[in-house]
């Protein structure tokens, strides 16, 4: 969650490779995904499982990030 206010806030129309989307559910910063381009994201859905790409969803966006 501490990450979630590092680097330079951006919206979901700025987004390029490598920015970091952060997830909240429940009112709490729980999952975090990495930019990958062309409206695409790299993540592992939980601990232990294979990190897969998949298309951007919004479900639960909380704020997206762009650290330098």
């Amino acid at each position: 969650a501490a990450q979630s206010r590092v680097g330079t806030r951006v919206s979901l129309s700025q987004i390029r490779p490598g920015d970091l989307l952060f997830y909240s559910y429940g009112g709490h910063i729980g999952h975090v995904a990495m930019a990958a381009g062309d409206g695409m994201l790299i993540e592992s859905s939980q601990s232990g499982h294979p990190v897969a790409k998949r298309r951007i969803y919004t479900r639960g966006l909380a704020v997206i990030r762009r650290v330098a």
